[in-house]
């Protein structure tokens, strides 16, 4: 038995960092950066991650939080590291130009996996051509009375694996 004093490392912390890169990918993104208080090991380990899901989003203010973090994040990934990217903002309304800056950053990451739902969607070009993406889900917003997607561009989405 140990003393509640004595510096005891746990089985977690001694895990290879793939295996804590996907754990931490199994939860919502600000989950997974809140382990980076654990230890100074757990710092930052969520910054890799291979799936990038930002839970759902319900207020401007947590949109202006979500902002800044995605903003950040996407630009410290590396292509390849990303498998999935999900954003989920049902109720309000976050600028286009964002959310498509965020869709095309993904789409240069080789993400495979891409869901949406976001009021006012305007999906970029890059995404129908990305040659990773496997799996797309869109769903509509909460307001979004239509569900008609209008592409004003050919879609190609080569990869079906």
């Amino acid at each position: 038995m140990s003393s509640i004093g004595e510096n005891v490392d746990d089985r977690i912390s001694r895990l290879p960092e793939d295996i804590v890169s996907h754990i931490l990918s199994l939860m919502p993104m600000k989950f997974a950066v809140r382990t980076s208080i654990l230890s100074k090991r757990w710092r930052y380990s969520w910054m890799f991650v291979m799936n990038l899901d930002f839970g759902e989003i319900h207020t401007m203010d947590s949109l202006h939080s979500l902002t800044i973090i995605v903003d950040r994040i996407l630009k410290f990934c590396t292509p390849s590291q990303v498998k999935l990217f999900r954003l989920r903002f049902p109720v309000i309304c976050a600028r286009v130009s964002r959310v498509s800056n965020w869709i095309d950053e993904a789409v240069r990451l080789k993400i495979s996996e891409l869901d949406l739902q976001v009021h006012q969607l305007q999906l970029p070009p890059s995404m129908f051509t990305c040659k990773t993406l496997t799996k797309l889900r869109l769903y509509p917003s909460y307001y979004d009375s239509e569900n008609v997607w209008e592409f004003k561009c050919p879609v190609n989405l080569p990869c079906y694996f």
